[in-house]
């Protein structure tokens, strides 16, 4: 009985053994050094995942490929980055801007798509793509593609250039806040509020009476972190009257952040608001205009 037990328990040990030795190589080499994560994946493991991978599985291999040097990994990448799902495009232009070899060559025919090709969808997603490079050189390449016929395209190259901030984008970013489709409107305000020294705050002020309440809603918030004091009064108006609560909300708010004495008024009326919510963004901005937060 007690051969039989002990026989049962080694036996036991020998299986756990085996699968905390088969666990350990994902983590250690042969020689028990760890490895870095960025080596987890190899060359076959990327072009597997990049034929036939699931957004997920795309995403951890090629992740986990970071620092393996592999050029014949790129001819099955690149594609990806015209994947009709926008994670796959975001890492596979994330793996391939971290090839010290071959990145040139492909920033080079991406830039080719978005200047030449006939599928609008191939052009946005190149537009994409110099965005996720961080690719300096795309910006001139991308203010031009801003005028692009296709909604999809400039909405696109909009969120590139946010992504870039390149003060060089300003008047691609001034053009979209004008343009007549809303969400290249939205993308340019997300634009503005985050390129670094774009300063044109009467062309985001001009959204305030946008027909799209995302657009005044966004307005509003640019005009709060531009601190633009000469906003203050198309603030207040909207503040008092836009039929849209959030609108109201995010208008009470800017003029908090402002801490304009010209806002006061229509801060001190937004606490009788009918929304609850409007009335408690008015409190908060009553205490910064009172200078206690």
């Amino acid at each position: 009985m007690a051969s039989k037990l002990i026989r049962s328990t080694f036996g036991a040990l020998a299986v756990f053994g085996a699968m905390a030795m088969s666990a350990g190589t994902a983590s250690s080499d042969p020689s028990g050094t760890p490895l870095d994560k960025e080596f987890l994946s190899g060359p076959e493991d990327i072009k597997q995942a990049a034929l036939y991978g699931a957004p997920t599985a795309v995403w951890e291999v090629l992740e986990h490929g970071e620092r393996v040097e592999c050029l014949d990994c790129i001819s099955y990448v690149e594609p990806l980055l015209f994947n009709d799902d926008a994670r796959i495009r975001e890492i596979a232009a994330w793996w391939i801007r971290r090839r010290p070899f071959g990145y040139a060559e492909v920033a080079l025919r991406i830039r080719g798509v978005l200047k030449n090709d006939a599928d609008p969808k191939r052009r946005a997603a190149a537009a994409s793509a110099l965005g996720e490079f961080l690719d300096p050189g795309g910006t001139p390449l991308l203010v031009k593609a801003a005028a692009d016929t296709d909604v999809g395209v400039r909405t696109a190259v909009l969120g590139a250039l946010r992504r870039l901030n390149d003060p060089d984008a300003a008047p691609a970013i001034t053009a979209g806040l004008g343009d007549g489709s809303v969400p290249v409107r939205l993308a340019a305000i997300d634009a503005a509020s985050h390129v670094a020294g774009y300063a044109d705050t009467g062309s985001v002020a001009k959204l305030l009476s946008d027909p799209d309440a995302v657009a005044r809603a966004k307005a509003c918030d640019a005009l709060a972190l531009f601190r633009a004091k000469g906003s203050a009064a198309g603030l207040a108006a909207i503040a008092k009257t836009d039929s849209d609560e959030a609108v109201r909300i995010a208008a009470v708010n800017a003029l908090g952040e402002l801490g304009d004495a010209a806002g006061k008024s229509a801060v001190d009326a937004a606490l009788n608001d009918p929304a609850s919510r409007v009335r408690d963004a008015a409190k908060v901005a009553q205490l910064k205009l009172g200078g206690a937060l």
